[in-house]
């Protein structure tokens, strides 16, 4: 079952309760974009990730838990013209 999550989260209050329950538990947060963390779960230099696109990767398995919302932004002069086209060409899961 996903959550889904209406308001904003923010890890650094669900770390601090999380290192309040389990201090015995080490972790570090590294935020990098979708492939650098695929690849590094990957090659094993990563346990687990979190990433906002399903790459093509042979030895990974997906697991959505969460619904989320991406936003398209751009700058009036270049959003508000007609040679401004989004298309979205997957959706997951």
């Amino acid at each position: 079952m996903r959550a889904q999550f209406r308001e904003r989260i923010s890890f650094r209050k669900l770390t601090a309760s999380f290192r309040r329950e389990h201090p015995s538990v080490f972790f570090e947060i590294i935020v990098s974009d979708s492939q650098r963390i695929v690849d590094k779960v990957s090659e094993h230099d990563l346990i687990i990730g979190i990433v906002g696109a399903k790459l093509e990767a042979r030895n990974i398995q997906y697991t959505a838990f969460l619904d989320d919302e991406l936003i398209a932004i751009g700058a009036p002069k270049i959003a508000n013209t007609a040679a401004f086209t989004l298309v979205i060409s997957q959706k997951y899961p």
